[in-house]
């Protein structure tokens, strides 16, 4: 029997809440909302109260709106439900606003009702139908009939809410299955009986080359490429298929694939959808055509459906013996093309076939790769934030380039050769600072006291008489005793910092990695004299200025060399020039043109390499290429070793050039004041000049002496010592390293920014004993020269230094 019960008319009516709290959708559940509604009405009346009071007992929350306010109450409150009064001659302004609301983005998942007249359905059928029709197409849902009988209300609105507002809800959640779609690894097609593609995901797209757009509503067979001929008879009850195809690519070419083809039977039976997912995984063993594996394919188990088709599958798959006619061609193309261009696309292929998360790393790779600066610090930009940083990024980092010419034998034909060097007389003094030459603790600053700023000479016949310069270069120890002189005369001693005495430290510090077992190994004699070289010239003729300072002030040497790498290239050209055209000086007069070749060639590279532009390249292919190569001894493939050879001497004079913040404290203070004054005459001559500073920061009356030698070591010195460290071992370096960044960390803590603010008596503590290194602390030039012996009591018994040759 069938009971029927009216609802009663008064307010006290409580209507009974459906008891559903969940929505299915499969296997998925859909939390049940609490649904809004919109009421769309020009003026109020009873209609409108009735549909409110139903509204309420339902539980529905509503808001009523004018049509003019209604799009701007929709964006806020996304309801699920909007009723439009349609009754009156604004109907157009009504159908305006349907329009509008599914035009938006939410506006697909939304049911709008109209509420039309219930003489709206007793016109005559042409204009029934042409009323119904038009209202339909603006987008409305459906219709209902005005009413104020609260029963009538409440039954529509239940049929609403049991029907198009529910299944709204769950097409609504599907977006996230479709959104996880666009998302996985898999290739996803879908595609109906007739083969016609409905929807790709995006790494399909990604994959193939093609766009979704191109791609739904054609047919799959377009994108097969398939040898058989296709099969007229149907199987019935068929389930699945798997088997492998080769899927044609917008570049042309095939891509081999095994996937599974999974059919779906829809609600009419002569209906049904093709699933097709396929995984790529790349195993990174070998080449192929492209894809940087051997495919493997997996595929994901569903529950599978019986479906009444042959056709739109067996012509897809087949045994995979299938061999592209291009393959040889496309293996050829990647071969000759640019290897960060195979790296590109390799890169690209398994992104395309990786997890969301591992694809956004593989994104920031690509991109990392598409910058030129390859070996730049990605996040400098971000550190220069740091204005002390800036000022060195931006003053010191300028742009250059060098390719390093090899000789055409490839190796090295001088030997090694046993011997000494027979050096000019020295004065006792001189000959003292000498003899712990070999020792990390060598005090260059003194030889500099005792040979009245004339260290050069002095330190290079040691160092060059160590390794045996004259026997393999052929020279005589005059020519080469006459060189030095020569070279050191220009050095500028007017720079604080930029003179012969840094020549002199660079040169001993070079000295002394050369004897360390592991460059012994891969320095032939040749490769260690232009070594030490290198060290003696590489900043010969310094102005005392930055090579930024030159290109804006327009200075003849940045016009000659067009801003590129100024001084360095003014270094290494000035000296060989200087050289060659003096023929008492020139110590490579002897040498074979192959030999003379391979050692400028050497210099030259070198000294550009002390160029702070290319830093950060040199330093992290020193980092991924030589600290990986774990042998103390060359390899044996030729090209390699030379390579190897050259980035070792490059880092080794870069270490060697910014080697004063690793030496004794005494001497570390020492340089950073003259560096500092270096630096502060330039900011002087800048402002004075009216051009840019380049380094503001390094103002004399603001800088902050340990907060500019902490960041110097932090963004360009630890991680190049530490690599350096890691190739041949220098505990010393090391050592002193820390105890000097710490030393000026407990300076910046104690707010000492000036070396003069060291001797008042607050900062006793941190002021060194003098016979650390053997020298006095003083910090202006007046009491520094004062320390200086008479040139009387020191001056060379030879006579030879003060020959001064013109620049």
């Amino acid at each position: 029997s069938l009971t029927c019960k009216l609802l009663p008319k008064n307010d006290n009516f409580e209507h009974k809440q459906p008891t559903v709290r969940e929505l299915h959708i499969g296997s998925m559940k859909v939390p049940k909302p609490q649904f809004k509604a919109l009421l769309v009405f020009m003026k109020e009346d009873a209609q409108l109260q009735a549909l409110e009071k139903t509204l309420g007992k339902l539980g529905f929350e509503h808001d009523v709106k004018s049509c003019e306010a209604a799009l701007d109450a929709f964006h806020k409150k996304q309801p699920h439900l909007v009723i439009i009064d349609c009754r009156h001659n604004y109907a157009f302004d009504a159908e305006t606003v349907c329009s509008s609301i599914r035009n938006t983005s939410n506006g697909s998942f939304t049911t709008i009702v109209a509420l039309v007249h219930r003489r709206f359905f007793y016109r005559n059928q042409i204009n029934q139908a042409s009323n119904t029709t038009d209202l339909l197409n603006v987008g409305f849902n459906r219709f209902i009939n005005e009413t104020t009988k609260l029963d009538e209300l409440e039954d529509e609105l239940l049929q609403l809410e049991s029907g198009l507002l529910t299944q709204q809800v769950k097409i609504k959640s599907c977006q996230a299955i479709l959104t996880a779609l666009e998302r996985c690894r898999d290739l996803i097609w879908i595609i109906d009986d007739k083969s016609n593609i409905q929807y790709v995901n995006k790494t399909l797209e990604r994959v193939l080359g093609f766009q979704s757009k191109h791609v739904v509503g054609t047919n799959f067979s377009q994108y097969i490429q398939n040898d058989k001929s296709n099969d007229d008879d149907e199987f019935k009850n068929y389930k699945e298929w798997e088997g492998s195809f080769y899927c044609r690519r917008k570049i042309g070419d095939d891509v081999h694939l095994q996937a599974m083809f999974l059919p779906l039977l829809c609600l009419v039976s002569t209906d049904c959808y093709l699933f097709l997912n396929i995984k790529i995984k790349g195993n990174g063993a070998c080449f192929t055509v492209g894809l940087p594996a051997p495919i493997k394919v997996l595929v994901s188990e569903h529950e599978i459906c019986g479906c009444n088709f042959k056709d739109s599958i067996r012509s897809f798959l087949w045994d995979g013996s299938h061999r592209r006619t291009n393959s040889l061609a496309k293996i050829h193309s990647m071969a000759i093309e640019a290897p960060i261009t195979q790296i590109i696309n390799l890169i690209n292929v398994v992104k395309d076939c990786s997890q969301p998360s591992e694809t956004e790393v593989l994104e920031q790779i690509l991109e990392i790769l598409r910058n030129s600066e390859l070996y730049s610090p990605a996040d400098l930009p971000n550190k220069s934030r740091d204005p002390m940083l800036s000022d060195f990024v931006e003053g010191l980092v300028t742009g250059t380039g060098f390719s390093h010419r090899r000789s055409s034998g490839g190796e090295n034909i001088l030997s090694r050769r046993k011997g000494g060097l027979t050096r000019t007389n020295e004065n006792p003094a001189i000959a003292m600072c000498l003899e712990n030459y070999d020792s990390w603790d060598y005090d260059v600053l003194a030889l500099e006291r005792v040979s009245v700023k004339k260290p050069l000479v002095h330190s290079g016949m040691h160092a060059l008489g160590q390794f045996n310069v004259c026997e393999v270069l052929d020279c005589t120890p005059t020519t080469l005793h006459s060189w030095l002189v020569a070279i050191e005369q220009n050095y500028h001693a007017s720079n604080p910092y930029h003179n012969s005495t840094h020549a002199a430290d660079v040169l001993h510090a070079t000295a002394y990695f050369l004897k360390k077992d592991r460059l012994k190994n891969w320095m032939e004699p040749l490769d260690e004299i232009a070594a030490l070289l290198a060290a003696i010239i590489h900043d010969v003729d310094h102005p005392g200025r930055t090579n930024n300072f030159l290109v804006n002030s327009s200075s003849p040497l940045a016009l000659l060399y067009n801003d590129t790498a100024v001084l360095e290239s003014h270094h290494a050209a000035f000296a060989f020039k200087f050289t060659v055209n003096n023929d008492k000086c020139n110590i490579f007069k002897n040498l074979s043109k192959e030999n003379f070749m391979t050692i400028r060639q050497s210099i030259i590279d070198m000294v550009l390499a002390t160029e702070l532009s290319k830093h950060f390249e040199h330093v992290n292919k020193f980092i991924s290429i030589v600290t990986k190569n774990n042998s103390n001894n060359p390899d044996s493939n030729a090209a390699v070793t030379h390579e190897l050879k050259t980035l070792i001497k490059r880092v080794m004079i870069k270490v060697a050039d910014v080697i004063n913040p690793a030496r004794k404290t005494p001497l570390c203070v020492e340089w950073a004041r003259r560096i500092s004054e270096e630096y502060f005459a330039q900011t002087d001559e800048e402002k004075r000049l009216g051009l840019p500073v380049v380094m503001p920061h390094f103002d004399r009356n603001t800088c902050s002496m340990p907060k500019s030698q902490m960041t110097f070591m932090d963004y360009f010195l630890t991680d190049m010592f530490e690599a350096w460290h890691e190739f041949c071992g220098m505990e010393d370096v090391m050592n002193n390293l820390t105890d000097n960044y710490n030393y000026w960390k407990k300076l910046q803590d104690r707010g000492v920014m000036r070396l003069a603010e060291l001797e008042d008596e607050e900062f006793a503590d941190l002021h060194y004993d003098p016979s650390v290194s053997g020298r006095h602390w003083k910090y202006s030039d007046e009491k520094k020269d004062s320390e200086i012996p008479d040139s009387d009591s020191i001056v060379n018994k030879t006579g030879t230094i003060g020959n001064h040759l013109p620049h």
